[in-house]
């Protein structure tokens, strides 16, 4: 209702019934807006801890696009990512270009991610002839980001997608989801599967309860990037992870304005400091909290 609203104000504006309005209108009908910002205590990405305290936002957009097959759904989406430390100073900025084709309760998704860290643009290493020599920047690994020295890497991704209430009634809100990526730069493939339950209960109109589980394993044959100093030998590196999570949210009367928190979980097995010097800094378990409002058109 909320966006029938703002087009037909929008169509108000160049005039209702002109070739520019109708235009207009086809496009804004078709086009799916949303806009989520909150705060974290941590920052935790396929198990691993990245940041402490931080700020959150990310943007998306969907078209849909006009129906070329019968019962087939065509989609384009994109968004930007970014993650801003409050305590620390590893800024994340991740974009991201895809696409979905949707049949009935079924759904393909294709797609690219682009991983930038700013305030890594100068990639320095410590490593000499004889081998890793530690200093400031870890060499391998950096002790307060968890990850190897390398300021961007791009990723192509595939996954598939079910809503299990299609089926079945009572399982209304229940969905899950499996994933394939591939990262260029990081020579790293990533394995994903999750399930995502939203339970919105008659009683408490316009409430929400949102839980989560997923686990995934990733292999890399350059876990410290293209970017390494001259000499510096690749990093071969793999491990499971696994996570949780669960939301309370409440949607305004306004209709387009939700906001929520909870609770997350995340594990994995790569190991610590005592395993391998490389890994100084990973934590295998990471308990956390969340706040966020999400706007959507």
């Amino acid at each position: 209702m909320q966006k029938t609203l703002a087009t037909a104000v929008m169509l108000g504006v160049l005039g209702a019934g002109s070739l520019e309005a109708q235009s207009l209108d086809s496009i804004l009908s078709s086009l799916a807006l949303q806009a989520k910002t909150g705060v974290e205590s941590q920052w935790v990405y396929r198990g691993k801890e990245h940041s402490d305290l931080n700020t959150q936002t990310q943007v998306r957009g969907e078209y849909t696009l006009p129906p070329l097959i019968s019962n087939l759904g065509f989609y384009l989406d994109g968004g930007v990512f970014a993650m801003l430390p409050i305590e620390q100073s590893a800024c994340e900025l991740t974009f991201n270009l895809g696409g979905k084709i949707a049949y009935e309760n079924f759904s393909l998704l294709l797609g690219w991610n682009y991983y930038t860290f700013p305030n890594k643009n100068d990639v320095r290493h410590n490593f000499a002839a004889g081998g890793w020599t530690g200093g400031p920047t870890g060499g391998y690994q950096d002790s307060i980001t968890n990850r190897p020295d390398y300021n961007r890497s791009q990723e192509v991704f595939i996954g598939l997608g079910v809503d299990f209430g299609g089926f079945y009634p009572m399982l209304r809100g229940l969905s899950a989801a499996v994933y394939a990526y591939y990262d260029l730069n990081l020579k790293q493939s990533t394995f994903e599967a999750d399930i995502t339950y939203r339970y919105e209960p008659s009683f408490l109109p316009r409430a929400a309860l949102t839980a989560q589980v997923f686990a995934g394993y990733l292999t890399a044959d350059a876990a410290n990037g293209d970017q390494r100093a001259p000499g510096m030998p690749k990093w071969h590196n793999a491990y499971a992870y696994a996570g949780a999570s669960i939301d309370l949210s409440y949607r305004l009367p306004n209709g387009f304005t939700e906001i929520g928190g909870g609770v997350r979980y995340g594990w994995n097995s790569d190991g610590s400091g005592k395993d391998d010097i490389r890994l100084s800094g990973n934590t295998k378990d990471n308990f956390w909290w969340g706040a966020w409002v999400k706007f959507s058109y």
